[in-house]
C-alpha cells in the first residue's frame, strides 16, 4: 500500500499545473504586470504592464504571451511610458529529458521590447546538464530575482549550483559563480 501511495505521489508531481491569472509587483510598487492565460497550458495569453497612479492604474504596454513566472522592476517615483521598466520572463516547464536550443529558459524585456533571451541549452551548457522527472526537465533550480539593494542585477541558480547574474536592462550575463554546497 505504501508503494502504491508513493507512486501516486510521484506521478502527480510530474503533472503540469494549470495556468492561472496573476500579478507581479515591482519592488518600488510603482508598476505591475498582469498575466492572463488563454488556455490551461502553454504560453498563449496576454501580459500587460501597468503604472500605478493616484487617478487609476494605466496600461503601458502589452505582450501577446503568457508566462507562469515573471519578475518586474520599475523605477521609484512616478512611472512614465519612457521609464526603464525591466520585465523578466521565465520559460515554461519543458518536456523531455535534455536541454534544447528551441526551449526558452529566460527572456529579458525593457519597456515593450525583447532585449535578450536564453534557451535551456544556453543556461545548461550541455544537453545532459538537467534535472529530469518522468516527462519534464529543468535547468534553473531557483530564481533569486532582482537584487534587494541593486535592481540592476537579476540572478538565477542553476541545477548544477551556478549563480548566473544578468544585467536585466541588456540581458547580458555579467557574472557566473559556483555556489558552495
Amino acid at each position: 500500500m505504501v508503494a502504491i501511495l508513493s507512486f501516486a505521489r510521484f506521478a502527480r508531481a510530474d503533472e503540469e499545473v494549470a495556468n492561472r491569472p496573476y500579478i507581479r509587483v515591482g519592488q518600488s510598487g510603482t508598476c505591475y504586470a498582469k498575466a492572463v492565460p488563454s488556455a490551461p497550458q502553454g504560453t498563449g495569453g496576454t501580459t500587460t504592464v501597468y503604472s500605478v497612479e493616484a487617478d487609476g492604474d494605466k496600461p503601458l504596454y502589452s505582450f501577446s504571451w503568457y508566462a507562469s513566472s515573471l519578475s518586474i522592476e520599475c523605477p521609484p517615483g512616478p512611472v512614465y511610458q519612457d521609464s526603464a521598466i525591466s520585465l523578466v520572463r521565465m520559460g515554461e516547464w519543458p518536456r523531455g529529458h535534455k536541454a534544447a536550443a528551441s526551449q526558452l529558459a529566460i527572456a529579458f524585456y525593457v519597456r515593450n521590447r525583447l532585449v535578450k533571451q536564453y534557451s535551456t541549452l544556453d543556461i545548461a551548457g550541455s544537453p545532459e546538464n538537467v534535472v529530469a522527472s518522468k516527462s519534464h526537465y529543468r535547468v534553473i533550480d531557483h530564481v533569486l530575482g532582482y537584487g534587494l539593494a541593486d535592481s540592476k542585477v537579476f540572478q538565477i541558480v542553476t541545477v548544477d549550483s551556478r549563480t548566473l547574474i544578468f544585467d536585466p536592462f541588456t540581458g547580458d550575463l555579467v557574472m557566473a559563480r559556483t555556489v558552495a554546497k
